[in-house]
């Protein structure tokens, strides 16, 4: 089998990379009694996996990316990303044959170089048969130096980790080296790159054996029923696909930056080791707590999958040294740790703020700020702007009067608007939740009485799902219509709705059907104003500061009309908007990437950068961030069944709203009780957003489904554990 060829151009393209990862796996297949012999080394070779030259010539970074986690899950260890780098990094020699290699990093005081030959030695390198060479990267951080290991000068001993001979011990006792001095730049992307192939070769171990223990969860019977039919193991297995996504997003990100040629490409791949060393290691130890004592025998691939990814996670400094380079970039260079504009969406993103610049002055930012919290991001007249210049349909069909804007479009909208705390909540549920499923469910009439005024603004809507005893389990709803003619009359009870008391409109979710054969089934959909005759409202103050509503329907005539969608047939409209809803709520990564980007400004205002401790967690937050941004990103695009994408919100909602909530406990600890103090205080840190974001986090973990219900929900749809 021979590998894909493909351009570099091509080379994102998901189906092109799932070609590639066939292609090794089908390598690979040939030789699984020996993944680490010199047949496959020679295979991979022999059919185009390993670059002569440059990657381009194998479809760029992607594609190492893709081949280095392919050999990952079958635990090659071969030198694959390493030579890879030296073949694009290194001038090749005419005719000669490529030579695997490997890469390190020497520190100061380890090496000496006198004449052209070095003195000393390195420790923690591979042990695979196709090692031949021996590419170092001096402490001057420009000079590389190429020794052969077959080399007089080259003494070898074997080091066993975590009890089996996987490194090699190298004495140099004048080792002839060849000299190769790289701008300092392109000789550390040198380095990044090969930890992000580590990265990508760790994701594919620690994906398989999940592969492993979630067969094993399905099938595996205690105390009578599947294991994965107990919500602890759930949430263990949730956890582990929540982190194996974010490290799979960042190794597409980085790989792709990469690639392009980005100018924060650097950073984005010291951001992706910070984040996927502790989380492929947290992996590797869930999949072993799962598979129990099945799994701790050394026959079993558990063993040697952990081993690869804590080898490949420990390695070139590991997570720490990471995570100060990007403390390094964020506290010490003072830069974002992510270029924004710099993207596809970059035109966009400028539209955007020049947009805000004319539409929502600093001028007005500051009056807002002097507002009640509870007023400051409810504006009409603000939402009657972006009615006015396209901005309330960006997500809708272009059929529907809509801008169709694309995924990055849509989080650039987000991060652009929450960047200057402009007040888009009086028209995002009319805007991203209800307008679309209004254009792909309602009726003509519906279609008409609605769309036009959400397009310009002027209709605003709140959520009547939640009720006293069905919260994140809606499908016990039990508000009732019963059809009367051309109405239905509708009596219930709706509670914790934002917004209920000022928003012109609700989506309410009724019982249509009072014996369906389902509870999911018999739940209907209606659109109706909130001044309709039987309907009462008593607003209540929320822990952040914003009120929700209670609201009493008392056999309130709705017109059948108002229906949205098919009697009976709400609940796929509702998971639609669930998922939508858990889209924005997971785009809170944009207000929690504002907020930290805030306490960086203020510790090196207050010039507390040089604290290990401040330098180590404000990175780990960062690494974070962009997690929960990637995320974020992933589950607004698309999926290519075209059903909603319930579990790749879910695990963005996840990991983004606790991701707030850790934020606001980190930034306590690093700056004291005035971040306790309200917006208004004297002393109050960073302005009270502290304050606020530690009430309103535990609001966002909870809202449209608790967290722990989003866990249920990607183990038993995302991976299918019975219920």
């Amino acid at each position: 089998m021979d590998a894909v060829k493909v351009s570099a151009d091509a080379a994102g393209d998901a189906d092109t990379l799932a070609l590639i990862r066939e292609s090794i796996a089908g390598v690979v297949n040939m030789f699984a009694t020996n993944p680490n012999g010199m047949e496959l080394w020679d295979a991979l070779k022999a059919q185009g996996f390993v670059p002569t030259g440059s990657v381009g010539d194998i479809g760029g970074w992607q594609a190492v990316c893709a081949i280095a986690e392919g050999l990952g899950r079958h635990l090659c260890r071969a030198p694959f990303v390493e030579t890879a780098i030296r073949t694009s990094f290194l001038p090749a020699v005419a005719g000669a044959s490529i030579r695997g290699t490997a890469l390190v990093r020497a520190s100061g005081g380890e090496l000496d170089l006198r004449d052209g030959r070095l003195y000393g030695a390195v420790t923690c390198l591979p042990l695979h048969p196709a090692v031949e060479d021996l590419m170092i990267l001096l402490p001057d951080g420009e000079t590389f130096a190429l020794i052969s290991l077959d080399d007089a000068g080259v003494e070898r001993r074997e080091q066993r980790v975590m009890n089996q001979p996987l490194w090699q011990a190298i004495s140099l006792s004048g080792a002839r080296a060849t000299l190769h001095v790289l701008p300092r730049e392109q000789a550390e992307e040198a380095c990044r790159l090969h930890r992000l192939g580590l990265v990508a070769r760790s994701l594919g171990a620690a994906r398989a054996g999940f592969d492993l223990v979630v067969d094993h969860a399905r099938t595996r019977e205690q105390f009578g029923q599947p294991i994965g039919r107990f919500q602890a193991l759930q949430h263990k297995l949730a956890n582990s696909l929540v982190a194996l996504e974010g490290v799979a997003c960042h190794v597409a990100s980085v790989a792709s930056a990469f690639d392009a040629g980005d100018g924060d490409r650097l950073a984005r791949a010291s951001a992706a080791f910070a984040f996927a060393s502790p989380a492929l290691r947290q992996v590797a130890l869930e999949n072993h707590h799962i598979l129990g004592a099945i799994g701790y025998a050394e026959e079993h691939a558990a063993p040697q999958q952990f081993r690869l990814v804590h080898d490949d996670m420990a390695r070139l400094g590991g997570a720490m040294q990471a995570r100060e380079e990007v403390a390094r970039r964020l506290l010490d260079d003072g830069l974002p740790l992510i270029e924004a504009g710099k993207d596809a969406a970059g035109d966009y993103r400028a539209f955007l703020r020049n947009w805000l610049d004319a539409n929502w002055t600093a001028a007005e930012r500051a009056d807002n700020g002097c507002r009640p919290y509870e007023d400051r991001n409810w504006n009409p007249d603000f939402a009657a702007r972006m009615g006015r210049d396209g901005l309330a349909t960006m997500t809708w069909p272009k059929a529907a009067g809509g801008e169709a804007r694309g995924p990055l479009e849509q989080l650039a909208w987000l991060e652009e608007m929450y960047r200057v705390e402009a007040p888009i909540q009086t028209s995002m549920v009319a805007n991203w939740i209800l307008g679309p499923e209004i254009v792909a469910h309602g009726s003509p009439a519906l279609q008409q009485d609605l769309l036009p005024g959400i397009r310009r603004g002027e209709l605003s809507f709140c959520l009547g799902y939640s009720e006293p005893q069905s919260g994140s389990d809606l499908a016990s709803l039990r508000t009732r219509a019963v059809r009367d003619g051309d109405e239905y009359i509708v009596t219930g009870h709706k509670i914790w709705n934002t917004d209920g008391h000022r928003a012109s409109h609700m989506i309410l979710a009724a019982r249509t059907d009072k014996d369906p054969a389902s509870k999911h089934r018999g739940i209907s959909l209606f659109v109706i104003p909130m001044d309709l005759p039987g309907i009462s409202i008593r607003p209540s103050m929320a822990f952040y500061g914003h009120y929700f509503a209670e609201i009493f329907l008392d056999e309130v005539r709705v017109p059948a009309s108002a229906m949205l969608g098919p009697e009976n047939g709400g609940w796929s409209i509702l998971m639609s908007a669930l998922a939508t809803e858990r889209i924005i709520m997971a785009s809170f990564s944009t207000q929690v990437q504002s907020i930290l980007a805030r306490l960086v400004d203020h510790l090196r205002v207050e010039g507390r950068t040089c604290d290990p401790v401040i330098r180590d967690r404000i990175a780990t937050l960062a690494s974070e961030t962009e997690t929960a941004r990637l995320l974020s990103l992933r589950a607004i695009m698309p999926r290519a069944d075209g059903a909603a994408p319930l579990v790749e919100a879910a695990i963005g909602k996840v990991f983004s709203t606790e991701l707030g909530e850790r934020l606001a406990q980190n930034a306590l600890d690093l700056l004291g009780p005035q971040a306790l103090l309200t917006r208004g205080e004297e002393g109050a840190a960073l302005d009270g957003a502290i304050d606020q974001l530690l009430r309103q986090a535990i609001m966002m973990v909870i809202g449209g489904g608790t967290a722990e219900v989003q866990r249920n929900m990607i183990a038993q749809r995302g991976l299918e554990m019975p219920r």
